[in-house]
């Protein structure tokens, strides 16, 4: 079993790009420490952030429940977290879930930076 690891692949300027690999599941954590808070330090969270999905390979409800604390991390900082390039199976728990209507779920990495471009301050961008 593969335990989730998060990667860094583009941290600088506006938008942190990460993506996700392995078993996303709280019973694979090697410690106690937020795997995104662990690759990027503490302070991410008041940050705009993307995340790929698109390596996840197993997701179970303790993954889900990190999935909506770090989404309430991210709000309480001022941050904005969006999930992207989820696999079919790993959307269809999700939504399966009701995650959807919580959680920022877009379909691809495209839709991700825009929703993010588009993001401000804690609300999105008027048009």
């Amino acid at each position: 079993m593969n335990p989730v690891q998060i990667q860094m692949l583009l941290g600088q300027g506006d938008i942190v790009v990460l993506e996700l690999h392995g078993r996303l599941s709280r019973d694979e954590w090697m410690d106690n420490r937020d795997p995104i808070a662990a690759a990027c330090g503490d302070d991410v969270f008041s940050r705009k952030v993307m995340l790929s999905l698109a390596n996840a390979n197993y997701l179970d409800s303790t993954g889900v429940e990190w999935l909506l604390v770090s989404d309430q991390k991210f709000k309480d900082a001022g941050g904005k977290l969006v999930l992207h390039s989820a696999s079919r199976t790993t959307s269809d728990f999700l939504k399966m879930m009701r995650m959807h209507l919580v959680l920022d779920l877009v379909p691809d990495e495209a839709t991700a930076r825009t929703r993010l471009t588009n993001y401000s301050n804690g609300s999105p961008k008027n048009a």
